[in-house]
């Protein structure tokens, strides 16, 4: 993965494996995953609107890492001004955790695998999405089955007082024939 901008690869130092944004409040949020010999990373920084650039930090050390792999997948989405991240590990768990607007983490990465049933499918690595609105509700949609006949888009919200609704079918043929 090459990260163009100079000041965000001159402070990284190392192989990303992915990297995912958010637009929230006028401002950039961008999360990157490494992996280092000495193990996985992932790191945070935010492109202000004035054009400078946070440091760039390392929020394992806010959020614990229930996982010895890195992440292949970040997907990023703001909602009601916090920063929602869903990754995917090369071991296909799909995690999600939690910026506030006051600049904390929540302490943990949920495993959504529980609650995503059936689980997503799509090759070596599940196939998500994340958006939020000002609700403060997060939105992930993910394949299930396989790609053809078969295939369900299926989605789950979580509402904003952190509860995950289970998850619903939408008709993806069905969508596909609106366009």
């Amino acid at each position: 993965m090459h990260l163009r901008d100079s000041v965000l690869t001159s402070q990284l130092g190392e192989t990303a494996t992915a990297v995912g944004m958010a637009g929230i409040a006028g401002e950039i949020h961008v999360v990157i995953s490494t992996n280092p010999e000495a193990g996985p990373r992932t790191l945070h920084t935010i492109r202000r609107a004035d054009g400078s650039w946070e440091t760039l930090r390392i929020i394992d050390r806010q959020v614990k890492p229930p996982r010895p792999d890195f992440f292949m997948q970040l997907y990023c989405a703001g909602a009601a001004g916090q920063l929602h991240i869903c990754g995917v590990t090369g071991e296909g768990n799909i995690l999600h955790t939690i910026r506030y607007p006051d600049g904390t983490w929540q302490n943990h990465w949920d495993d959504l695998k529980a609650i995503l049933q059936p689980p997503p499918t799509g090759g070596p690595y599940p196939r998500i999405q994340c958006a939020g609105n000002d609700a403060g509700e997060l939105l992930v949609t993910y394949q299930a089955g396989p790609l053809g006949a078969e295939t369900r888009v299926l989605y789950a919200f979580r509402n904003a007082n952190g509860f995950w609704t289970a998850p619903s079918s939408m008709d993806y043929f069905a969508i596909l024939e609106m366009f």
